[in-house]
């Protein structure tokens, strides 16, 4: 049964005659038999019977009118709610997060987000780049903003580029430096060879004078109390007020972290991840 069908035993109800049914709706009288003889096929049993004043409806017929005037309803709601939609941006966006992106940036970009597009549903999913980049493999999220580079040959949007910096609660000299603690954290593990290769190849890095947290939040506290130094990206540094100072290469190339927005091409379409993207 279609919305037709509904159209045709309302007013069928209402006028109790086939003629003026017809003539109501555009159709034949034999067009509106054949359909009548369809539907009781299709329901296993009469609607109406047929006399000289019009037709009578049978149980049947009259036990389904409730069903047909709801079913008439929801298909006119969803009519409306699928024009909505092409208007009003809703749905559900399904995020997944750099650690430090989540921390530092995403609650000014999710009120900003949320205030102009009240009726999206937002899922976040806050884990270290490697499994964010795992989790948009199996399509478990609908976009990653993850830090450093991933092969990916769909979507990407290169969302900031920053330094990392030497961040130490006062003034230092760069030489200085080895007879510090350095404070080391949990990182990606790109990230973390890159850390390592700059302290080897600079300070000749020993591993007795360190102190490692679990997280990047952490490790800013503690440079922040002077327990020691640490080499801490411009993201979480924003509110620093003691020394930091941009990191280089030996060859004279800057300690550089990009962080990217990846998405699938087809996913990029739904008006909830496109406008998020565009707030990026």
């Amino acid at each position: 049964m279609n919305e037709r069908d509904f159209d045709l035993i309302l007013t069928l109800y209402e006028l109790k005659n086939i003629t003026r049914t017809a003539e109501k709706l555009f159709l034949t009288q034999p067009a509106v038999s054949h359909r009548i003889k369809k539907i009781e096929d299709f329901l296993g049993g009469e609607l109406l019977i047929r006399s000289k004043k019009g037709v009578v409806f049978t149980p049947l017929g009259e036990g389904i009118v409730p069903y047909v005037r709801k079913g008439r309803s929801n298909m006119q709601d969803m009519k409306n709610f699928a024009a909505s939609t092409r208007t009003r941006v809703s749905g559900t966006l399904r995020l997944g997060l750099s650690v430090s992106f989540s921390h530092y940036k995403l609650p000014a970009l999710l009120k900003r987000y949320t205030t102009l597009f009240p009726d999206v549903n937002v899922n976040i999913v806050t884990e270290r780049s490697t499994r964010v980049f795992k989790l948009l493999l199996r399509d478990d999220i609908s976009l990653g903003i993850l830090r450093e580079e991933f092969e990916w040959t769909e979507g990407r949007k290169l969302i900031s580029t920053e330094n990392l910096y030497i961040a130490y609660h006062r003034e230092i000299n760069h030489s200085d430096l080895i007879h510090i603690s350095y404070i080391g954290y949990k990182t990606d593990p790109i990230l973390q060879q890159k850390i390592e290769a700059w302290l080897n190849d600079l300070l000749h890095f020993r591993e007795n004078r360190s102190i490692w947290a679990d997280n990047i939040a952490t490790a800013k506290e503690l440079v922040r109390q002077g327990i020691g130094w640490s080499l801490l990206p411009g993201i979480c540094l924003e509110d620093f007020a003691g020394h930091k100072e941009a990191v280089f290469f030996s060859n004279g190339e800057p300690f550089l972290r990009n962080t990217y927005a990846l998405y699938r091409n087809a996913q990029a379409k739904l008006p909830q991840i496109r406008e998020f993207l565009n707030l990026l």
